[in-house]
């Protein structure tokens, strides 16, 4: 029964066709099309965010009905080659359909790559097959496999400034799919003050939408009282600080936030923002572009604002920018993989962004 499953459904699927996606409503789409039965055996979801892969792969789960007994998940970094395979080649008493789940598949040793590239080139799982990666290389044979053989998501790597303005307006769905309305302006600040990680905006509005049940339009006051911001007025004069090169008071700011029980994570994540929208508003002003395409970037940057940003980034200058950029990821990739202490890391950080 099992066996005679795969094989009737998986003829179905017509390989060797390039199918390949990049957003979730896509994505989505193509698995109410194909259902019931033109599922490929394979799939791939591709991305950093961890929000918008758990997303992607509780879709592929809930399409392919998969119950608790159905789903196995392996890790990428840890796997054994043999104890894999043993598993893809196994028969489960409890489901018809097994799905076999590798995270992290860019970690995969060379032997274990190989392996699964000989059986996916046989055509014949017997089971669903998907791997989730944080980056896959294109011009690879694995790579390529995947995209002959089966369904890719991945999803692109925005810049800051392009993700702020995707998760605005992502927050204004999630309003309207609770038949409540939230303004752009109020959804920018909103976003500003939790910072660029989707899943902590998502819990952020489950809580507002939670505590607004009676309310069909929210205010700012009521996303202030509800939700858990990153002091976001601190945060300002951090990066005020930081391109005024006023090391004093950027020591100050930094270390009354790290007391504060702020994250020292998301703060540097809140400053790459920073720099990399300054970095764009640099380009855009050294190019001649007039006010009007640069609020259609940042339509949160107009008049003093602008004229402001625009000093800033001016005297800072390029050739700082591009220089805090590279200090600023060299610290998040300290931070995660060494002992150092955040106060440590901060103020290190402080003395390379206003040097």
């Amino acid at each position: 029964m099992f066996y005679n499953y795969f094989t009737t459904n998986f003829k179905n699927f017509k390989a060797g066709s390039v199918m390949r996606y990049d957003n979730l409503r896509a994505f989505e789409k193509h698995l109410k099309g194909a259902a019931p039965s033109h599922f490929s055996p394979l799939y791939a979801v591709i991305g950093k965010e961890s929000y918008q892969c758990q997303k992607a792969i509780s879709l592929l789960e809930k399409a392919l009905c998969a119950d608790d007994f159905a789903l196995t998940s392996w890790d990428g970094a840890e796997v054994r080659e043999e104890e894999l395979m043993a598993d893809l080649s196994a028969r489960s008493f409890f489901s018809d359909k097994r799905l076999i789940l590798i995270k992290q598949s860019e970690k995969l040793k060379k032997s274990t790559q190989m392996a699964l590239e000989a059986l996916i080139k046989k055509g014949s799982l017997p089971c669903y097959l998907i791997f989730q990666a944080a980056t896959l290389a294109r011009p690879t044979l694995f790579y390529k496999l995947l995209e002959k053989e089966g369904v890719i998501l991945e999803f692109a790597d925005l810049k800051p400034w392009e993700k702020e303005r995707q998760l605005i307006e992502w927050a204004g769905r999630q309003a309207a799919k609770q038949c409540k309305v939230i303004s752009y302006a109020i959804c920018q600040r909103f976003v500003k003050g939790v910072g660029l990680d989707q899943q902590l905006i998502a819990n952020e509005l489950n809580k507002l939408f939670s505590f607004t049940l009676d309310k069909k339009e929210i205010t700012w006051q009521e996303v202030e009282n509800i939700c858990t911001m990153n002091h976001t007025d601190s945060i300002w004069g951090l990066n005020e600080a930081i391109f005024t090169k006023n090391r004093y008071t950027a020591f100050k700011l930094i270390g009354a936030l790290l007391q504060e029980g702020h994250p020292f994570l998301p703060l540097i994540r809140q400053l790459r923002s920073q720099f990399s929208t300054s970095l764009q508003l640099w380009t855009m002003l050294a190019e001649g572009k007039e006010e009007a395409a640069i609020t259609e970037v940042f339509p949160y940057m107009k008049g003093h604002l602008l004229e402001k940003n625009f000093i800033q980034v001016k005297n800072y200058g390029k050739e700082s920018l591009l220089k805090g950029l590279l200090a600023i990821d060299q610290t998040e990739l300290t931070l995660k993989n060494s002992q150092i202490k955040e106060s440590l890391l901060a103020e290190q950080l402080i003395l390379q962004l206003t040097t």
